[in-house]
């Protein structure tokens, strides 16, 4: 099982709506961002060392979990790699997605104009299964 820190494990219900915000090339990483909803402070979910994703724009009510039986021929493409990888499913309401990384990690954020994915408060992350 991927290591995890904090108190949430997977899968994660996040009840909110999240888009694609932004993925850099350069470090592999893919930020996801649930903008601030009136009252309530924005969410990021920044994926580090991607190596495969096939996504849409966004998942409403997105709920972050690990591959059920069916779908981990989703990950063929990046089996094979000698490093281990994470996979996660994006599962939102009418649409799924598939991400393999080396881990991600959840931040709340309240500085609305910062979306770098590294500010704000740390809520868990998940890391890549150690071999």
């Amino acid at each position: 099982m991927a290591g995890v820190s904090g108190d949430v494990g997977l899968p994660w219900r996040t009840g909110r709506d999240f888009l694609l915000w932004r993925y850099g090339v350069g470090h592999s990483q893919l930020l996801l961002r649930s903008p601030d909803e009136g009252a309530r402070e924005a969410l990021t979910i920044k994926f580090e060392a991607v190596e495969f994703m096939k996504l849409r724009r966004g998942y409403a009510d997105l709920v972050l979990r690990l591959p059920l039986a069916g779908e981990e021929a989703e990950f063929e493409e990046v089996a094979s790699l000698p490093i281990p990888q994470l996979y996660i499913v994006l599962e939102g309401r009418t649409h799924i997605g598939f991400v393999s990384c080396a881990r991600f990690i959840v931040r709340k954020v309240d500085d609305q104009g910062n979306d770098s994915g590294d500010c704000g408060e740390l809520l868990f992350s998940v890391n890549r299964p150690r071999h």
